[in-house]
């Protein structure tokens, strides 16, 4: 799931607590979070994994990622909306 985060600077903070918090190592390329630059205007886009398998985890909504976040408080409602969209749709955690 994509969702827009106009102050999101991508400096990938959120990749690494994610990783770490969930794998005990920084693995950005295994988080369940990613911050991916837009074509045009302000902010990145934040990709949410909703299954895991060998190569990323699946986001279950620990908020980890939202400690380390400068505008956390966006991110959180990301979440929150993310979390809401999964349950409505029957995805697992």
């Amino acid at each position: 799931m994509i969702f827009h985060m106009p102050a999101c600077s991508g400096c990938g903070n959120c990749s690494m607590a994610c990783s770490f918090h969930n794998e005990g190592e920084f693995v950005p390329a295994k988080a369940a979070i990613r911050s991916v630059e837009r074509d045009d205007g302000q902010g990145y886009l934040i990709s949410f994994s909703q299954e895991s398998d060998e190569e990323r985890l699946a986001c279950n909504g620990c908020k980890e990622c939202v400690k380390l976040c400068v505008p956390g408080e966006d991110l959180e409602n990301i979440i929150m909306e993310y979390m809401e969209k999964r349950n409505n749709t029957g995805q697992p955690g």
